[in-house]
């Protein structure tokens, strides 16, 4: 039989074969079969089929068997799933099996093919464990919101799939040429000390890693040391072995660079795949996430825009009456104070009523201040200039134990903003920033121009695109937690024991930026302090032009007022006030009456003080119908309400004059004075 095959080509073929008799005995086999099963020729020769795999005896379904009953070809795969006895250093082995005739077509043999299926095993475990992995990495993305944890996650799987010990992940900027490190895997975190997470660079500047970037492909160094172009590692780097960098590519730029190291073997195609799913996979998550903590911002920001605009509504609600009743008692307590000789006791009274008036509209004016409806008067500011007036005052309000640093910003951009509304923006931060600090410390108070570009913007929702002027407050007290700083500017929520505060002072200095077109960053960590940046849009040119201050002059005399108000008290007041000032008045306490005095009275009317909200028709609407009959007729308008009823926005317009409740009567003459003049 031997003479009539080719035996030396056989016996030379790289690919195993082997003979058998009917009894399953091996009559002979190739050089690739030796070195397949590991034995000598010589003591193959004889052994039944499973001996020389270490079996005991004959394989379940033995395709050799099966050849000879069936008198064909039968091919097997021989592997632990189906061979509880197979060697677990060999994985597998597929078998073909044919009967081998005479020229007489008898039986004689049957040969036997074997294919190793090592590689095709290996292959498809990994495969299975890298679905496993994508599996799991999906479930965790859902349940997980950290991005940090989502990209060290997708990290320390990249390392076991390929059997890495480092792995890395970077963001790249739009301009393609600076990178952020973001993570670093748990491995590499216990392994590396060099500077971690936020390095921010030049890609000229890093390692041969970036011809990933360059290229923009994939890129293997398994002989990393022998490198001649690749740089230094930072201090404290563990060494550097091999390494696989593959980038992430979206509309022809590279958004993001995943990277392993260190495997104990070769990385070949077969990780870069791995790793080019892993980390297309883990950029889409990204991107996702993204998408939903902005959509969770965005309805953050509604639902406290409608609790801002249920208080606000609240806060108009009220105002008009409350400010009314102030009026009334401030009024009547001037009125009081101005008695000859009061004895001391009551004089003391009435003082102490008239402060506590005050008081109140203060707090009133917070409360419209938050809800963006007080009416403010916008002037035209040079910052540094209308700070270093205050410094002496925030000096007094914070204390001598308390450090205050004043940092002014050079060639400063110009603001407009009510310089009253600046001064409550500082006081209420520099006392909150005094109440953070615990006995000494520092408050520092810095300005500067600021640009922001589209770029900046697009990584930080919260700011907008623009030139701006900068204010900003920092402390190193005891910083803001990071549940409160989520509630810090919501109205009435206060860190403070009861009794210590309203609640107001954020809500208000959130209020007066976002009326001024600005918005509001704040940084704070517990125990680092905290800083407040305030960005106002900056003004190109100073409003040089000053308004003249009004005069002293104390007399009303021969000066006609027609009063208009719904309120009887507060009509009565006005009336006795304006009176006492020399003035002569006409009062009304609805439009139409008013319409009724105008046009009955034969002389001049210099003056009309009307209330915004009454009954029937608003202030602005008689005003209109006065005017139509007296030309040259003046308006102040008066209102303890809401000043967008008569001015866009909460914002006083060209020519139109205003008193806010509740006023006292030199503040009632000082502003009449202003505009008869």
């Amino acid at each position: 039989m031997h003479n009539t095959l080719s035996t030396k080509l056989l016996t030379e073929l790289p690919l195993s074969m082997a003979l058998y008799d009917e009894h399953q005995t091996i009559l002979w086999a190739n050089k690739a079969y030796t070195k397949m099963t590991g034995l000598p020729l010589e003591e193959i020769i004889g052994m039944k089929c499973h001996a020389p795999w270490g079996f005991t005896a004959t394989c379940p379904h033995c395709p050799i068997t099966e050849a000879m009953e069936k008198n064909g070809m039968v091919q097997a795969d021989l592997t632990l799933d189906n061979q509880p006895e197979w060697c677990h250093a060999r994985l597998g082995c597929r078998i073909k099996t044919s009967m081998v005739k005479d020229d007489a077509g008898k039986p004689i043999a049957i040969m036997a093919v074997f294919l190793d299926l090592a590689d095709h095993i290996l292959r498809q475990r990994r495969q299975d464990k890298t679905v496993a992995a994508f599996t799991r990495l999906l479930d965790y993305a859902t349940s997980h919101n950290s991005m940090n944890d989502l990209l060290q996650e997708f990290l320390d799987e990249a390392e076991t799939l390929t059997e890495s010990e480092i792995g890395f992940y970077h963001f790249v900027g739009q301009d393609q040429a600076t990178i952020t490190l973001q993570v670093w895997s748990t491995r590499t975190h216990k392994i590396c000390k060099a500077p971690g997470a936020g390095q921010h660079y030049p890609v000229e500047q890093a390692g041969v890693w970036v011809e990933c970037i360059h290229k923009g492909s994939p890129v293997i160094h398994n002989d990393y040391l022998s490198l001649p172009h690749r740089k230094g590692l930072p201090a404290g780097h563990t060494a550097v072995i091999r390494e696989l960098v593959v980038p992430v590519i979206r509309n022809g730029k590279i958004v993001a660079v995943l990277g392993v190291g260190n495997k104990k073997q070769d990385y070949d195609e077969q990780d870069v795949r791995v790793v080019e799913q892993l980390a297309d996979m883990l950029w889409e998550t990204v991107v996702r996430k993204k998408a939903e903590e902005e959509n969770e911002k965005l309805q953050t920001r509604y639902a406290q825009a409608q609790r801002t605009e249920l208080v606000g509504r609240l806060a108009g609600g009220i105002a008009h009456d409350f400010n009314n009743m102030l009026g009334i008692i401030i009024g009547h307590t001037d009125l009081a104070l101005e008695i000859q000789n009061p004895p001391e006791g009551l004089k003391k009274d009435l003082l102490e009523i008239r402060n506590a008036a005050e008081r109140s509209a203060g707090l009133t004016r917070q409360l419209l201040a938050f809800a963006r409806q007080q009416t403010i008067a916008p002037q035209t500011l040079h910052l540094n200039a209308a700070i270093q007036q205050m410094l002496s005052m925030l000096r007094r309000l914070i204390g001598e134990d308390i450090e205050l640093l004043w940092l002014p910003g050079p060639h400063l951009g110009f603001v407009k903003i009510d310089p009253s509304q600046l001064d409550q923006i500082l006081a209420n931060l520099c006392v909150n920033a005094r109440d953070a600090i615990q006995s000494t410390g520092r408050i520092t108070i810095e300005t500067g121009n600021v640009s922001l570009d589209e770029h900046y913007c697009s990584h930080n929702p919260e700011f907008r695109q623009g030139d701006y002027v900068m204010l900003a407050v920092s402390d190193n007290g005891c910083g803001i937690s990071k549940e409160a700083l989520y509630h810090i500017f919501e109205p009435f929520f206060t860190t403070k024991k009861e009794g210590q505060g309203t609640g107001l002072g954020l809500a208000t200095i959130y209020g007066i930026i976002k009326q001024n077109n600005g918005f509001i960053h704040v940084y704070s960590e517990p125990e680092m302090g905290s800083t407040f940046r305030i960005y106002f849009p900056r003004e190109d040119k100073m409003n040089a032009e000053k308004k003249p201050s009004p005069a002293t002059a104390a007399a009303g005399e021969r000066k006609t007022i027609l009063l208009v108000e719904d309120e009887i008290s507060m009509l009565n007041l006005c009336t006795r006030m304006l009176k006492s000032l020399g003035y002569q008045v006409l009062s009304a306490g609805t439009p139409r009456e008013a319409l009724s005095c105008s046009g009955s009275f034969p002389g001049r009317i210099d003056l009309v003080v009307s209330d915004v909200v009454m009954p029937d028709m608003n202030g602005r609407e008689l005003a209109t119908l006065l005017e139509q009959e007296r030309p040259d007729l003046k308006v102040l308008f008066m209102s303890g309400y809401t000043a967008n009823v008569i001015a866009h926005h909460g914002i006083l317009k060209e020519g139109i004059h205003f008193l806010q409740k509740p006023f006292s009567r030199q503040e009632l003459n000082a502003k009449i004075q202003e505009i008869l003049m």
